[in-house]
């Protein structure tokens, strides 16, 4: 039998394969992908480019909407003068409901005459300018094609002369001045004292509207701290309201002067401020209280209570 050797120079070799064997490899770094054009360029860069991006397509709009408004605008001018080539002017105003604002006022206020383009005529503009008139509250414009503007006006309705500052002018039923009027072409309506008067004029007429006969006798109504009325009454016999519960007590007087006429006797004022009484101030010359009175629930008294 043959035993085999192997020589130096081959045992070398065959440990060196062996340990190459068992070597293990290093990894490889995986490589880098190079960064595209976006990923370099600065934010601020692109930020900019959006930012013009922006301002170019609202600058193309507006200048399309400019020019859609330019050509409406001259369309509309075209066909408003086309319009009144062919007989579309105005030629008639007619007012309805006008009983004191004057006429040559009203016309001016409208802003429209004899030879205008009845297509020019804005009635909201017209409105506005007449609303603004010291006797109109509310106008209503109309046009009726081809040649008629119709006014529809409701005035202002005077209630009260309010004194202030020792001058007298004149409120509607809504406690609003109507300016630029004589008080002394209203002789017949009541006075209104005290700086707060007005505001509060429409709920004391609410509260005296009950009975429109007795209300007709209201003089004078008087504002007392800002809190409650005197009523002055055409025979000089003050009424004192309560600050609270105004209605029921007038509701008392009048229910008062149906059966006794207590607003018909020599009396110089009525006190309704207490609930559960009425409370009288004779004149001087005034006659004695009888049962009834009393009855009545009426307080004479001798003094200003």
């Amino acid at each position: 039998m043959q035993r085999l050797s192997a020589r130096p120079s081959d045992r070398v070799a065959a440990t060196t394969t062996g340990r190459r064997r068992r070597r293990r490899r290093r990894p490889t770094a995986p490589r880098r992908k190079s960064p595209s054009l976006w990923r370099k360029l600065p934010w601020r860069l692109l930020a900019a480019a959006a930012l013009a991006v922006i301002v170019v397509g609202a600058g193309v709009q507006a200048i399309k909407a400019g020019l859609a408004a330019r050509a409406a605008a001259e369309f509309g001018a075209v066909l408003v003068r086309l319009t009144a080539d062919a007989g579309f002017t105005v030629q008639e105003v007619v007012v309805q409901g006008r009983r004191r604002a004057q006429g040559d006022h009203i016309l001016n206020a409208l802003g429209y005459g004899r030879g205008d383009p009845m297509l020019a005529v804005d009635p909201a503009t017209a409105k506005a300018r007449l609303e603004a008139l010291d006797w109109v509250e509310i106008a209503a414009v109309g046009r009726r094609f081809p040649d008629r503007i119709h006014l529809v006006i409701n005035e202002r309705q005077p209630l009260a002369l309010w004194q202030r500052d020792r001058r007298l002018v004149l409120v509607d039923h809504a406690g609003q001045v109507i300016a630029g009027q004589d008080p002394r072409d209203f002789p017949n309506l009541p006075l209104v004292v005290g700086d707060d008067g007005p505001a509060h004029l429409p709920a004391l007429q609410e509260v005296v509207a009950g009975d429109t006969e007795l209300a007709a006798r209201i003089v004078a109504a008087i504002r007392v701290g800002g809190r409650r009325w005197n009523l002055r009454l055409d025979n000089g016999i003050d009424v004192r309201l309560p600050e609270t519960g105004e209605r029921a007590a007038w509701e008392r007087l009048v229910a008062l002067q149906q059966r006794h006429e207590v607003l018909e006797r020599d009396i110089a004022m009525i006190d309704l401020r207490l609930p559960d009484r009425m409370v009288v101030r004779l004149s001087p010359t005034a006659i004695p209280a009888d049962d009834n009175d009393s009855a009545a629930g009426i307080e004479p008294r001798g003094d200003d209570a």
